[in-house]
């Protein structure tokens, strides 16, 4: 029984194991580590983890192609996209919100 359903159970793996905590935790990191440069701070510690979610990222978008190529790309997609336009929207917000 458990067979038929090894599509389902692997997608869900993909997704809320691999792909969303790792674009997630890219950002909360690469956030973090701006700050900290801004306050005359050090962010050694910080790079490693950006490895780390970049990895998990990588097996992800290799785990998809199990599915299917539509579907690796689906994940390689939306990592691109957070990494790229979301932290682009949370700094002009940011900037929008200490102008007005």
């Amino acid at each position: 029984m458990l067979f038929i359903f090894w599509p389902a159970i692997l997608v869900f793996f993909i997704w809320h194991l691999l792909a969303f905590p790792a674009s997630n935790g890219y950002n909360v990191t690469l956030i973090a580590m701006r700050r900290a440069c801004l306050a005359g701070k050090t962010a050694r510690g910080r790079y490693q983890f950006v490895l780390l979610f970049d990895t998990a990222e990588g097996v992800a978008f290799l785990l998809g192609f199990l599915i299917s190529w539509e579907f690796a790309f689906a994940v390689l997609l939306y990592g691109n996209y957070v990494k790229t336009v979301q932290p682009l929207v949370y700094t002009i917000k940011n900037i929008l919100l200490s102008v007005f």
